[in-house]
């Protein structure tokens, strides 16, 4: 991992395919593919694990375990919920159900309340590393203290996947909790169970949230304006293009100060929106954009991305050799 080779981390992890081996975790745990992950199930067996994918974008990872090492524990995976979409349903206020470890390893279920559902900004790192970004998590109005854990709906389907998000505050890395929502996780685990090669497609670029009055000064019609209400009644915003990759996707085709309407006709509102399933791969979308008071329709192949991480490391006359990390080639 990132840290010293004599610290071990330490976090909780949510199986989402027994049959498979699959295993949802936390990126500030397993940073990188390179290292030792051991899986303890119920604290009495310790299996051995691989790293699947290391989502690009977002802070998680995907490990696999060999399933017969954990036979007769009756281990139960996490069920994702049918409907669809589930994070437009939690609002401020309402009360969840979080299924978590704490630090004695001991699970618990307790009820919690949403505190916010929004997003978050972190500032570029110096030196480059890993941060997340297009995501919009739920925050807790009180402290949960443990590794972490999943909260569920009143069915038991998994709605969101508690983790560790890094940041920089001066020469400081610090963290805070959040929650995954669901819809970021459900794509790149269906992959797998489908034993595709992984990948996350995407327009590699970042967004600001802005609110739909100052979309309007900026020339949204009233049209667009409708289209975005009623695709979000509650969230009376826009989201505009804060940073475009170099070479990405999107180069010479967003500008930031863009207001991106729509993906294939699709009104865009929130950072799920912006998450293109991998179906997509290889194919083109459409872009509506608000730019200049006047809306345009681009069109461009999103980028896929595959696992993040050094694989392989080559150590010569004292000097390692690697792929560029990604937070330094973006």
């Amino acid at each position: 991992t990132e840290a010293p080779e004599e610290i071990m981390l330490k976090g909780a992890g949510v199986v989402v395919d027994k049959k498979l081996g699959l295993v949802l975790a936390s990126r500030s745990t397993v940073a990188q593919p390179l290292g030792d992950v051991e899986l303890t199930f119920g604290g009495t067996v310790m299996v051995e694990a691989t790293v699947v994918f290391i989502h690009p974008v977002h802070s998680v990872v995907l490990l696999r375990y060999d399933p017969e090492q954990v036979q007769g524990m009756g281990v139960q995976e996490a069920r994702f919920p049918t409907t669809a979409p589930v994070m437009s349903s939690v609002e401020p206020g309402d009360s969840l159900t979080m299924v978590g470890l704490d630090y004695n390893q001991h699970a618990f279920c307790l009820s919690v309340t949403c505190n916010s559902l929004g997003s978050f900004s972190l500032v570029l790192p110096s030196p480059p590393r890993f941060r997340d970004r297009n995501l919009e998590v739920i925050s807790l109005g009180e402290t949960i203290r443990g590794f972490g854990g999943i909260f569920i709906d009143e069915e038991g389907a998994m709605i969101a996947y508690k983790t560790v998000f890094a940041f920089q505050s001066g020469k400081k890395r610090q963290n805070f909790w959040g929650a995954v929502p669901v819809e970021v996780l459900r794509d790149f685990v269906e992959q797998a169970r489908r034993q595709e090669h992984l990948g996350i497609t995407t327009l590699e670029c970042e967004f600001n949230e802005v609110t739909l009055a100052e979309a309007r000064h900026l020339g949204l019609d009233n049209d667009w304006t409708t289209r975005l209400v009623e695709h979000s009644p509650n969230r009376r915003q826009a989201l505009s293009v804060a940073r475009v990759q170099l070479g990405g996707a999107t180069a010479g085709i967003l500008k930031e100060g863009d207001i991106l309407l729509a993906i294939n006709g699709r009104p865009v509102v929130r950072f799920l929106d912006t998450e293109l399933p991998g179906a997509l791969e290889g194919q083109t979308v459409t872009l509506d954009v608000l730019r200049a008071g006047a809306v345009l329709s681009v069109s461009v192949e999103p980028a896929v991305l595959r696992s993040d991480g050094a694989e392989r490391v080559v150590t010569w006359q004292g000097m390692q050799c690697m792929v560029t990390p990604r937070p330094i080639a973006e």
